[in-house]
């Protein structure tokens, strides 16, 4: 159809929680299911960054070669410093599927991911694929979920729409914030909207 995403239990997850009265994990795809959200109870949506570290941990128990991950330029900085801490190389890409797959196939990363749910193992984003690891990981080593999702993510994040001819208004003041240690900015022209992003991520204790 001409919207493959309509109705789709990823880009409606919210409205899914208040039907369901019971749950433990929840997992959503969307119309061609390459994306997966999920849930799990008490806690609400599973971060993307925290999959990723989830399926790091769970493939370093595995393997002794050195590993890395692909994500992309936007990735939460506070995903990279938990990999640092298993000797796990980040390796950044562009955003966009193409762009991540092409990097993860020159690394030979174990995998990519986008922080909007898209998850590559096998060279192309599978949402199933995805959330079947995620079960699996469930059954053989669920301390590593639960370890994770207790761990707070110390960046927190803050997303400017611009209009390209009023970047240059703006841009001065961008410039004096990258100068700050705790402060990291990310600026990209958006895929879909005919606006510029501006990716503000700072550590909570930055005032």
């Amino acid at each position: 159809g001409k919207n493959i995403n309509k109705k789709s239990g990823s880009n409606h997850i919210y409205k899914t929680f208040k039907k369901l009265k019971s749950f433990d994990y929840l997992i959503s795809f969307d119309g061609d299911a390459d994306r997966v959200i999920i849930a799990k109870k008490n806690y609400g949506i599973i971060e993307s960054e925290k999959l990723a570290l989830i399926f790091a941990k769970y493939f370093s128990t595995k393997k002794r070669n050195k590993l890395n991950i692909v994500g992309t330029e936007i990735s939460n900085p506070w995903l990279k410093e938990q990999l640092k801490k298993i000797k796990i190389d980040f390796v950044k890409s562009k955003v966009g599927d193409r762009n991540v797959i092409k990097k993860q196939i020159i690394n030979k990363s174990i995998f990519g991911f986008e922080t909007s749910g898209h998850f590559s193992f096998l060279n192309s984003m599978d949402g199933i694929y995805t959330s079947v690891l995620f079960l699996n990981v469930m059954k053989k080593k669920p301390q590593i979920i639960d370890q994770i999702l207790l761990q707070e993510i110390n960046y927190k994040q803050i997303v400017i729409k611009i209009i390209p001819n009023k970047y240059k208004n703006i841009s001065k003041y961008l410039n004096n914030l990258k100068n700050l240690k705790k402060v990291k900015i990310i600026k990209r022209k958006s895929i879909w909207e005919d606006v510029i992003k501006i990716y503000i991520f700072y550590k909570k204790d930055f005032s």
